[in-house]
């Protein structure tokens, strides 16, 4: 993917600042949203720290995007990992301005399976998505917030879904889920408020990208497009553009934010 990788004067990142001393942590940073915030974030000026459970993925990503990038793999569910990870961040550069959460998935994603009805999943189909989901979610929020708390300062954004909100047919443990990650980020956004620390929940909308199932949206986009008020489908690099843009934000938190014209009930 070099062209997603490249600089370019008429980038959706808008200009290269020269504030480097902010940094980014990005779990989930090899799949197809992750990868394009990392980019947005060092075009935004930010030293990058990227995780994911694939070491040679992780690791080549890393090595493409050069610059003040910090490669470490990692399972998003192992606490372990988490501490290492963020420890490492801290020895390296000191700090961490923004943990964006976007390790996580559908059934079919996480099984390279297909996704099922209630009555068709396994108790371990349950236990996998739910607990990549919430449970390595809440396992990054824990670890990386009271170091933010410490520092008096920092944004933590976790991708949730507009499941959670309307419902996904054979997707109940990946809706019940992301339900879960909005509530966590409104708890979390109370907790750590009055330490400067802002959380908020994201629904990144329907955003085709190369880590969906490959039937996802390709088999039939028109439909997708028909369910937003614009009939138009997001992409990585406008989630990229707009994940920057709200770390930012200074008095925003406790939200759920949907980033795309799709109409939540």
């Amino acid at each position: 993917m070099p062209d997603a990788l490249q600089a370019s004067e008429h980038s959706p990142y808008g200009p290269t600042s020269t504030d480097n001393e902010r940094v980014a942590l990005v779990t989930g940073a090899t799949g197809g949203l992750g990868r394009a915030a990392a980019v947005g974030f060092l075009r935004a000026g930010y030293k990058v720290v990227l995780t994911g459970h694939d070491a040679s993925a992780v690791a080549s990503l890393a090595d493409r995007l050069g610059g003040q990038v910090l490669g470490l793999a990692g399972d998003t569910r192992n606490r372990a990992d988490a501490e290492r990870v963020t420890a490492a961040a801290m020895n390296t550069f000191g700090r961490i301005d923004v943990l964006l959460h976007a390790a996580g998935g559908s059934l079919a994603q996480l099984s390279g399976g297909q996704d099922k009805l209630i009555v068709d999943m396994s108790d371990e189909d349950w236990d996998l998505v739910v607990d990549v989901n919430l449970g390595g979610t809440w396992t990054w929020v824990s670890t990386v917030g009271p170091v933010m708390a410490e520092q008096g300062d920092g944004t933590i954004l976790l991708i949730a879904s507009g499941a959670a909100v309307r419902g996904a047919p054979a997707n109940s443990a990946y809706a019940a889920a992301k339900a879960g990650v909005i509530a966590l980020a409104k708890v979390a956004a109370i907790e750590f408020g009055r330490r400067g620390v802002k959380v908020n929940a994201l629904s990144p909308g329907i955003t085709p990208h190369d880590n969906l199932p490959p039937d996802a949206v390709a088999r039939n986009p028109e439909q997708y497009r028909a369910m937003t008020t614009l009939g138009e489908l997001s992409t990585p690099e406008m989630f990229a553009e707009y994940v920057v843009f709200l770390a930012s934000r200074r008095v925003v938190s406790g939200q759920f934010v949907n980033m795309d014209s799709f109409i939540l009930q």
